[in-house]
């Protein structure tokens, strides 16, 4: 499973790539299963603390407009994260 993940702060934009061999878009699961779910929130953890450094909290604050790209097999979604 590949993905990439856009985010901005206070006009910067930051991206992020990465990849997870063994968990394909099929692999859903439920939290703490270690399907695609927990893949990305382990993946946004690393970024939040790329961007804003170690001992910040954060939570998945909401996900819209999720679904497949037009033009791609490509899964997306707008997601909002809260980061104190």
């Amino acid at each position: 499973m590949f993905y990439t993940v856009r985010l901005s702060k206070e006009f910067i934009v930051y991206t992020y790539e990465g990849s997870t061999p063994g968990v394909c878009l099929g692999n859903i699961g439920g939290p703490g299963e270690g399907g695609q779910g927990d893949v990305i929130m382990s993946f946004l953890g690393t970024v939040v603390t790329n961007i804003f450094g170690l001992g910040h909290n954060w939570k998945l604050k909401s996900v819209n407009n999720p679904g497949i790209a037009p033009d791609s097999l490509a899964f997306g979604a707008d997601i909002t994260i809260a980061v104190q």
